[in-house]
């Protein structure tokens, strides 16, 4: 994937904040996504759209991860934990479900969210976009676009 320049946010994740955030939200973020928030976190991708079954989507923006995401207030809307406070309970099915099963990683067009799904697997997301008019409380909306993160960086080419 060919990332616009100038358009990371700094400072980028290391892998400390990375393990810290993993262990809080009860995940496992896969290799591939973890080096690309360290490389890129907060980038504009060159190629920004994808397809679903019947729509074609466009990425505003990636997510990232801040240590201190409120000394950024021009970026602290782009810090994952700030965007999994801001949803809450829209992205969880269980309302008794410790840890993420949603994971917010970008902005998608008309204030929808690509996320990694964690609801089948804890340790191998796929990859869906979330739809905000139509999740509810505990009834998250949502598109599987791949099976893995990889697949999906590979759509962006």
């Amino acid at each position: 994937m060919i990332i616009k320049d100038n358009t990371k946010i700094s400072p980028l994740p290391d892998d400390e904040l990375i393990n810290h955030k993993e262990k809080k939200w009860k995940v496992k973020l896969p290799a591939s996504y973890r080096e690309f928030l360290k490389e890129n976190g907060g980038a504009i991708p060159e190629t920004r759209t994808f397809h679903g079954e019947e729509d074609k989507y466009f990425i505003e923006r990636f997510l990232s991860i801040f240590e201190k995401p409120r000394e950024l207030p021009m970026y602290s809307n782009l810090d994952i934990s700030v965007v999994l406070t801001t949803l809450d309970c829209r992205l969880i099915s269980d309302e008794d479900l410790v840890g993420v099963e949603l994971l917010p990683i970008a902005e998608v067009y008309s204030g929808n969210y690509l996320c990694l799904d964690y609801a089948e697997s804890r340790d191998e997301p796929s990859v869906c976009v979330w739809f905000h008019e139509d999740s509810d409380d505990f009834d998250p909306c949502v598109e599987t676009i791949a099976d893995t993160i990889e697949e999906f960086f590979d759509m962006l080419e």
